[in-house]
């Protein structure tokens, strides 16, 4: 995995965990900035908008819940 992909994966994770505790309506660009300890423009640096974040953290959450509920069926 490139640096650029480690600090967007990074960026999403971070963003998982806010958008998981304060939802996406609530947590503004700056709490992701705080979050991640990075500037709003490396943010959009990696993320063409906020939307396109959401997205990916959507699809990350997804992810980890899909794995979750294999584990417990199998």
């Amino acid at each position: 995995m490139s640096k650029a992909e480690k600090t967007k994966q990074f960026i999403i994770e971070k963003t998982a965990a806010l958008f998981n505790s304060k939802g996406y309506t609530r947590t503004s660009l700056s709490d992701i900035s705080e979050a991640t300890g990075l500037t709003k423009g490396s943010i959009y640096g990696n993320f063409e908008n906020r939307d396109e974040l959401a997205i990916a953290v959507y699809k990350f959450n997804s992810g980890l819940l899909g794995k979750k509920f294999t584990e417990v069926i199998w």
